[in-house]
């Protein structure tokens, strides 16, 4: 069997962070190690993943006949993709 990880988020929002508990272990078993943490506050993730989710449409996978005149070109996903989960390291 794989390795099962569980992250429970408790009390909070993106500006004063969320209550964690990360729960690991064997799949279809009890988790064997239990954490308990505290994410820190990331009150610019809710426009960061806007940003980086109207870039990822715009490069044309998945994306509907309304959202065409939203397209973005030459934009650099990796940069975005960096911005949007630079808050949580």
């Amino acid at each position: 069997m794989g390795k099962l990880a569980v992250l429970k988020f408790g009390e909070g929002d993106f500006d004063r962070g969320f209550s964690v508990t990360l729960q690991i272990g064997e799949d279809g078993s009890t988790p064997s190690v239990e954490i308990t943490a505290k994410l820190t506050q990331a009150p610019t993730i809710t426009a960061k993943y806007q940003e980086w989710q109207l870039a990822y449409r715009g490069l044309g996978l998945n994306v509907r006949l309304e959202d065409i005149a939203e397209q973005i070109t030459n934009v650099n996903i990796d940069n975005l993709t960096e911005n949007l989960t630079n808050p949580f390291r």
